[in-house]
């Protein structure tokens, strides 16, 4: 799972000024030729979930997980952190796909 608010050098309780001045930096740096593909790419990325509030809101649950998870004393890769994050979205997932079967049940 990206860290949006190390990728933008922001702290967690950032504004949106606050975002959109990161990503501001990102820009002008890009134009200068400081900034590789990747991190304007992934800076973009971030920038479109921190700014918009609902995405933002679907984010930090998985972020705040991810970042409990992350200790570097139990030593778990960013791969395992994927994994542990489609979990939760195959969870998430299936709870849509329960409550829309006992829809269709409790109307049969």
């Amino acid at each position: 799972m990206k860290n949006y608010f190390g990728i933008l050098s922001i702290k967690e309780n950032a504004s949106p000024m606050d975002i959109g001045k990161a990503f501001d930096r990102i820009i002008q740096a890009d134009l200068r030729g400081e900034v590789s593909d990747i991190h304007y790419k992934d800076a973009v990325e971030a920038y479109g979930v921190l700014s918009d509030k609902d995405r933002r809101a679907e984010y930090m649950p998985k972020y705040r997980l991810a970042k409990a998870i992350r200790n570097p004393s139990m030593g778990l890769s960013n791969d395992f952190l994927d994994g542990l994050m489609g979990i939760v979205s195959l969870k998430e997932s299936f709870v849509i796909w329960n409550s829309e079967l006992k829809n269709n049940q409790a109307i049969n």
